[in-house]
């Protein structure tokens, strides 16, 4: 899957069933139809037209494969859309091999109880990094004498061991069923 060049849509349904495969995402594998349906509801970028012919692209592959791992995952297209929007190849393909990619986008260092004033009423020593798990849920933690942020590897493992509290959420009508 490192291939850097342009594919017909047979190539592309053939590539996207291969890395499906060698990643060990389950579930249907998108045929011609579907691939064209996901340019057009805008889930996956359109392909180029070489005289009349769509070529599919390296970036266009890891868009698919990382729909495709969210789905699996049980997210809806509408959910999907949102996720995979702006994100560059390498973001993608972390996000296909499964290393994950918070929901609303990176951590940030937030105080979420500011003073009248707007400042923040945290200790110097203290930064908050809020992390989104999923939309409407956020995890936010103390980072007590340093300023270093959660890298994305952080972010990604702290997302993955939420998943059973994302459940519980839902379970208990204090989360909508992403699904």
């Amino acid at each position: 899957m490192s291939d850097s060049t342009t594919r017909t849509l047979d190539e592309f349904v053939t590539a996207i069933g291969a890395g499906l495969d060698e990643l060990g995402i389950p579930g249907p594998r998108p045929d011609r139809r579907t691939v064209r349906y996901y340019a057009t509801a805008g889930l996956v970028d359109r392909p180029r037209l070489a005289g009349r012919e769509a070529r599919y692209d390296e970036h266009q592959l890891w868009q698919v494969l990382a729909l495709k791992r969210l789905q699996a995952e049980g997210v809806r297209l509408g959910a999907i859309a949102d996720r995979l929007a702006g994100r560059d190849t390498a973001a993608l393909t972390a996000l296909a091999r499964g290393d994950g990619i918070p929901a609303a986008g990176p951590p940030v260092a937030t105080d979420p109880h500011p003073g009248p004033d707007g400042t923040s009423q945290l200790p110097a020593a203290v930064t908050q990094v809020r992390i989104p798990l999923a939309p409407g849920v956020a995890l936010v933690v103390d980072r007590d004498g340093t300023t270093d942020p959660i890298n994305p590897t952080e972010a990604a493992a702290l997302t993955r061991a939420a998943a059973p509290l994302l459940t519980l959420l839902t379970s208990l009508g204090l989360r909508k069923d992403p699904r």
